[in-house]
């Protein structure tokens, strides 16, 4: 959806003068209804079926998180999220007639629940993928000498951090105990490298 909104700027920017002021209304209103539709289909085709499930998993992981200042405001916006969803998903489910006023009126109350799940829906799937098990446990000096590996890859700006989880069980620590690394392409590592992270 945040790449739909963005492929629909250049279309909205030229109904615009140079001081942002909209001065074709009859082209910015059509470009904004092509844009709420795009998303609103990318919406029933990727999350209207599988949000509730997502926001379920997204508070089951925040759930497993050590306890910090931040957790009750990613509460709040899961619950935030949550009520956008339904909010979207009614007019999924009960859409008013193409070209009508009430479709107007319906897109215009349901695009800021579709942007706001364009900014913020990669939050509710990050918490989700929280609760993360990891693979067979290494051995005490397999784990070392991956860290130290990775340490190494990481200083000489081989490697960069794409993703953190907490381990459930080291709830007094207060950096991410796993992160997962991808390789750039010129790099002689070849696989997505999964380092053990010290505090």
């Amino acid at each position: 959806m945040a790449v739909i909104d963005s492929e629909s700027q250049p279309a909205l920017d030229a109904t615009r003068d140079r001081y942002g002021r909209t001065v074709h209304h009859d082209a910015a209103t059509a470009a904004r209804a092509r844009r709420t539709q795009a998303a609103l289909a990318t919406y029933a085709i990727h999350l209207a079926e599988h949000g509730q499930q997502l926001l379920t998993a997204a508070r089951s992981g925040l759930d497993h998180l050590p306890p910090a200042p931040y957790t009750e405001a990613w509460r709040d916006l899961l619950d935030a999220l949550a009520a956008s969803h339904t909010e979207t998903t009614r007019v999924l489910d009960r859409p008013a007639a193409p070209g009508s006023a009430g479709e107007r009126e319906q897109h215009t109350a349901v695009w800021p629940h579709l942007a706001f799940w364009a900014d913020y829906g990669s939050v509710a799937a990050d918490l989700a993928d929280q609760h993360h098990q990891p693979g067979p446990h290494l051995s005490s000096e397999d784990k070392h000498l991956w860290t130290e590996k990775a340490r190494t890859a990481r200083r000489r700006g081989e490697l960069d951090p794409i993703e953190s989880w907490y381990a459930a069980d080291v709830a007094s620590s207060p950096s991410p105990t796993w992160d997962r690394t991808t390789p750039p392409p010129s790099s002689p590592w070849r696989a997505t490298l999964i380092r053990r992270a010290g505090r």
